[in-house]
């Protein structure tokens, strides 16, 4: 993600870029100044201030000198935490290394690839803006003038696709030590368990008040302790009308009140699918997967796409967003692989197949606790990264003169 973003960035700025005066100073002696000591090792001006350049760019989408400009205080707050950053990166770059991690050769080639990419992007934007100067001015040298503009971005940038490349590379191995450190963390059943009595008191409130939260939470792959009401789970067959027009009609008749006559002027449809329909609902009752035929006959989107291809439909009692049609029919399938009746509606016929059942009531505890365990994993493992993060930079020997980055 990180890389992707840098590019995209990069390119985006070109034009913005040109005519910016970089806010540096690029005395080699100055450069070259110790502002920083990493259990031994330096940390240079000349490092702080690239890395800075090129982090302060990925944040912020302008390059530094737009902030140096704007405000040398704010500059000199940002760059002094920046060596710090800069620091605590180094000790996790010196951690990594006592734990024998280092970079792949796919991952070099990786980051090779996305900073050759982020530069080459640049100097395409700036060659096609040269090539289109010259339509007008014929005695433009094209490949000279692309590259003495290119390499007056790179000024301005404060990095090129070599900095950027070692940042990556940097930026790896720092995500390496994290995953090393996330294999440490833990989910004990007293966290589980502490979710779940919470969980169970909040959702028990919310579903009872309002038992859609049900459904949307199912939808949204949430972990539900409580089940307001009992509850079918169907997927459908659904078989359009192929005259579109009539269809709506036959729609507006219905939102009318006037559903016999939405329905009397469907019916040649209604008698031409519904040949088609009952082999459908035969072959779902001698055992057909449901999904395979949805997708040789199925013509509803929101069973080959999105969160209700996999959950199906959620049909309660209270449920209010289902014609009541295909609501009633619904609530019929008692059992998983009940099949419906062919069912008419002004969207076509439907056929529908229960594909799980959910009754009313707590859901125990044991039923979901691996979940609970899995869904709480991710937030115990950034725990744990931050808890051994602190505890290498106060076991490392870190000091700082940060006056040298100004002077």
């Amino acid at each position: 993600m990180r890389k992707l973003k840098v590019v995209a960035i990069i390119v985006a700025a070109v034009l913005m870029l040109t005519g910016c005066a970089m806010f540096t100073r690029n005395e080699t002696r100055a450069a070259n100044q110790v502002v920083a000591t990493v259990n031994g090792t330096q940390v240079h001006r000349y490092q702080v201030e690239k890395y800075f350049h090129i982090a302060y760019f990925e944040v912020n989408q302008t390059p530094v000198d737009t902030l140096a400009s704007a405000s040398k205080s704010d500059y000199r707050t940002q760059l002094s935490a920046a060596v710090e950053t800069y620091a605590k990166q180094l000790v996790l770059i010196q951690k990594a290394r006592q734990l024998g991690l280092s970079l792949s050769e796919d991952d070099k080639a990786s980051n090779r690839k996305s900073a050759d990419e982020a530069f080459g992007s640049v100097k395409e934007s700036i060659k096609a803006s040269v090539e289109d100067e010259a339509k007008t001015n014929t005695s433009l040298n094209v490949d000279a003038e692309t590259e003495e503009r290119y390499q007056a971005e790179l000024k301005t940038l404060g990095f090129n696709a070599d900095d950027y490349f070692d940042y990556l590379n940097d930026q790896t191995l720092i995500t390496k030590v994290e995953e090393y450190a996330k294999q440490f963390a833990q989910v004990t059943d007293e966290d589980a368990k502490s979710w779940y009595d919470q969980m169970l008191a909040e959702q028990q409130k919310k579903m009872d008040a309002d038992p859609s939260v049900f459904a949307t939470n199912v939808y949204s792959s949430h972990i539900c302790t409580y089940i307001p009401e009992d509850t079918v789970a169907v997927k459908q067959v659904l078989l359009a009308y192929k005259d579109k027009d009539l269809s709506e009609v036959a729609q507006q008749l219905y939102n009318d009140g006037k559903t016999e006559e939405a329905m009397a002027i469907l019916k040649p449809q209604i008698d031409e699918l519904t040949p088609e329909a009952e082999s459908i609902a035969r072959q779902l009752k001698d055992g057909a997967n449901i999904d395979d035929l949805i997708k040789q006959y199925g013509e509803d989107p929101g069973m080959t796409s999105g969160t209700t291809a996999k959950t199906g439909y959620l049909v309660g009692n209270s449920t209010k967003n289902f014609l009541q049609q295909f609501k009633d029919e619904a609530l019929k399938l008692k059992n998983v692989g009940d099949v419906s009746q062919p069912l008419a509606t002004y969207y076509g016929i439907h056929v529908l197949q229960a594909i799980k059942i959910y009754k009313k009531g707590v859901v125990a505890y044991d039923e979901i606790k691996d979940q609970i365990k899995t869904a709480l994993l991710p937030s115990k493992q950034a725990e744990k990264v931050a808890e051994l993060e602190e505890q290498w930079y106060k076991e490392a020997n870190i000091t700082y003169d940060k006056e040298r980055l100004f002077n």
